[in-house]
């Protein structure tokens, strides 16, 4: 019983985490995993330089502001315009109740 209850905790912790990671903008989300990768550089976990995993991680991120891969090269939409026009002296027509 005990293992089952870990196992859902751990399914629901990685699930809630992978959700906020997910939402948070993107420029937090690169300041973290840059902060993240130098962490693991020191604990030897990974290699490379400061500056390196800095790149990488801003890489990984441009353009987006939010939870998306970013929309910077696509084109905007068309918009249109509809415009509603209220009767004159407001009379109804017959048939419009």
């Amino acid at each position: 019983m005990l293992f089952e209850e870990l196992l859902t905790y751990a399914v629901v912790i990685s699930a809630a985490t992978y959700a906020a990671w997910r939402l948070i903008p993107g420029s937090l989300r690169v300041a973290l995993a840059a902060h993240w990768a130098t962490l693991a550089r020191r604990a030897g976990l990974a290699e490379g330089t400061a500056e390196a995993i800095r790149r990488r991680a801003a890489g990984n991120g441009r353009q987006a502001c939010g939870g998306c891969a970013g929309c910077g090269n696509r084109q905007t939409a068309e918009s249109h315009v509809i415009t509603i026009r209220q009767n004159p002296g407001g009379k109804h027509h017959a048939g419009s109740d």
